[in-house]
């Protein structure tokens, strides 16, 4: 089965860049981050890496993986 393909708003893409954040970053927070349902289609993806930890918010549907937004979370201690 092929992967989706993953579209980001135009608030993701300012966020990411505002974040310096790269779409690999964020395609593989979407793909291999911890996921938490929010909602019936929205779902909350975390990752920690180099930058910190990197939460991406976004909806999936059947044909494609829509970006909301992104930031950063907590450091741990």
């Amino acid at each position: 089965m092929p992967e989706k393909p993953i579209l980001l708003t135009e608030h993701a893409t300012r966020r990411y860049v505002s974040l310096n954040v790269t779409p690999e970053v964020i395609s593989d927070v979407v793909r291999h981050g911890k996921k938490r349902r929010m909602s019936k289609v929205k779902w909350s993806a975390s990752k920690r890496t180099k930058r910190g930890v990197i939460v991406v918010i976004f909806a999936e549907y059947s044909e494609f993986i829509k970006v909301n937004t992104i930031t950063k979370g907590r450091k741990s201690a």
